[in-house]
């Protein structure tokens, strides 16, 4: 799925983050001495635009890089664990799980319709991590894509 403008809320239930993988983590804060309470947090992604699914289980993706934002985030939790393995496991890509809508009870800071909470795809932890809490999402994906397998 592409296009020009960027995805909003309103396109969330059409997207799937499943597998995107993450290069890098940016928090987005603004200064409260100005009246300032942006607290965005942004992920660069590889953003799965096509799945192409192969003979014997191969499969090959269409990806193309992108943005991911996360507005009002609440609570966040960044927590990058491969496991104690006596130094048998190297570093590997982190992916994106899932991202979830779930309602929060008691809301006491940007109130909204519901609150997204992003899950990492962690093979050696165990459920995966909750990473943060937003009011809000949009994704810049660019133009150009290319293929990987």
């Amino acid at each position: 799925m592409r296009r020009d403008a960027p995805y909003t809320e309103s396109d969330f239930d059409a997207l799937s983050w499943h597998d995107c993988r993450i290069w890098g983590v940016e928090f987005r804060t603004g200064d409260a001495d100005e009246d300032d309470w942006t607290s965005d947090l942004a992920l660069e992604i590889d953003f799965i635009l096509e799945w192409q699914c192969g003979t014997l289980g191969s499969a090959q993706f269409r990806i193309a890089p992108a943005s991911l934002v996360f507005h009002g985030v609440t609570d966040p939790v960044v927590r990058i664990d491969w496991a104690t393995s006596r130094l048998q496991v190297a570093p590997y890509a982190i992916t994106i799980d899932c991202i979830r809508r779930e309602p929060v009870p008691e809301q006491k800071v940007y109130f909204g319709p519901s609150l997204l909470f992003l899950e990492d795809h962690a093979q050696f932890t165990e459920g995966g991590n909750h990473f943060v809490r937003s009011r809000g999402i949009h994704a810049d994906v660019a133009r150009s894509a290319h293929p990987v397998e």
